[in-house]
């Protein structure tokens, strides 16, 4: 009998040992290395940590320690202020909470101020005009891309005074045209439109009515 329990014991003992290492034999339901991925992508997508497209980002995994995936994540072919840095970050692979590695190599939750839309987001605000959506199903050369992104510094110290600007025009092939340059303020979502005669910006509703001629 007293051997019977010692083994049961170990066998607990080992459980647990090896459920810090292996996520599938942890006890609670843990999320798979791509579920993790996933979720990295969704809060970057959601977040602007990174003031660029989530799709723009080198997400690379880093393995599996303590129930939680660590990764690295490489901005510098969007970011060139960047300077060639790369972040470590961690996903819980429990609870998928998100966790960027700091100066002192500790983890810890991202400071995102949480009111800040993301270029993902941006970009679907002005997908989503009208004049927009009518352009595109007229021409299918018709494009949007991400010219401009607001400075890391200026999202942190001055949200209002940061925009996300998109450059919508026709891709001829050789060349593009530009058709208008939008505007989205990261804290606001005011959408303005750069006049192409003055470099001046102006409201949706004033552009809009240089459209209709009125």
């Amino acid at each position: 009998m007293y051997r019977r329990i010692v083994a049961c014991a170990v066998v607990a003992a080992l459980a647990v040992f090896f459920g810090a290492w292996v996520p599938s034999w942890g006890l609670a339901a843990e999320m798979t290395q791509d579920q993790a991925a996933k979720a990295l992508t969704d809060f970057f997508a959601a977040k602007p940590y990174y003031p660029i497209s989530a799709a723009c980002l080198k997400i690379t995994p880093g393995g599996y320690k303590n129930r939680g995936f660590a990764f690295t994540v490489d901005a510098t072919d969007c970011l060139d202020e960047e300077g060639g840095k790369a972040d470590s970050w961690r996903v819980d692979a429990v609870t998928g909470e998100v966790f960027v590695q700091n100066a002192k190599g500790k983890y810890q939750a991202p400071g995102v101020d949480a009111r800040l839309v993301s270029a993902d987001a941006a970009e679907a605000l002005v997908l989503a005009l009208p004049e927009v959506q009518k352009e595109m199903k007229a021409h299918k050369n018709a494009f949007l891309m991400l010219e401009g992104h607001p400075d890391r510094d200026i999202l942190a110290a001055n949200p209002a005074e940061a925009f996300y600007d998109f450059y919508f025009g026709h891709d001829m092939g050789d060349h593009t045209t530009r058709l208008w340059t939008f505007r989205v303020n990261a804290l606001s979502r005011e959408m303005l439109v750069t006049d192409p005669v003055e470099g001046t910006d102006v409201s949706l509703e004033a552009w809009r009515k240089t459209l209709s001629g009125k």
